[in-house]
């Protein structure tokens, strides 16, 4: 059996650098689920990309009406059937994050982005303005860690609070 330092040292890298996970910023971590949320083909899709997304203690308000993550996600099912493609571009991200000495653990991103999706029949634009905060969220368990200090990829931050204006254009 070969230790990680060794593994590591077959493959050219350092063991340290072998179990060291850098977070993707506050920003480009929005972008990123935000995309795959938008993105969904199929419920379970959405779901999937909610879960890694969106907390299950969630607050959301999206036009000053408070809706439960439930809620939030059939709006967004409602969209899935007959959607050939889709796709969405970003105005800005701005991000402030609550620790300026970890910034990548929490914080509020300001997302301003166009969301274009393409039916058989139609199109649909959207163009929102959605301000979310990021922190780790306390239902998640961290997962142990192994001997030799492995603990394996994890990423506990989810939205806590999502607020969001959001105009359609048919």
């Amino acid at each position: 059996m070969y230790s990680l330092a060794r593994i590591c040292t077959f493959v050219g890298l350092a063991a340290s650098s072998a179990m060291a996970f850098v977070l993707p910023s506050l920003s480009a971590w929005t972008e990123l689920h935000t995309n795959a949320l938008i993105n969904a083909q199929t419920v379970t899709d959405l779901n999937a990309a909610a879960d890694a997304f969106l907390s299950q203690n969630i607050s959301i308000v999206v036009n000053g009406a408070s809706l439960t993550r439930s809620q939030f996600l059939k709006t967004l099912a409602v969209n899935l059937p007959g959607r050939v493609s889709g796709n969405v571009s970003y105005t800005a991200i701005i991000e402030d994050p609550t620790d300026p000495s970890n910034s990548t653990a929490a914080g509020w991103v300001g997302v301003f982005l166009v969301s274009s999706n393409f039916y058989t029949s139609h199109s649909l634009i959207e163009s929102s303005s959605n301000n979310v905060l990021i922190q780790q969220d306390p239902a998640i368990p961290v997962p142990p860690t192994l001997p030799g200090g492995i603990r394996g990829d994890f990423d506990g931050r989810r939205v806590m609070v999502f607020n969001s204006v959001t105009v359609v254009d048919t």
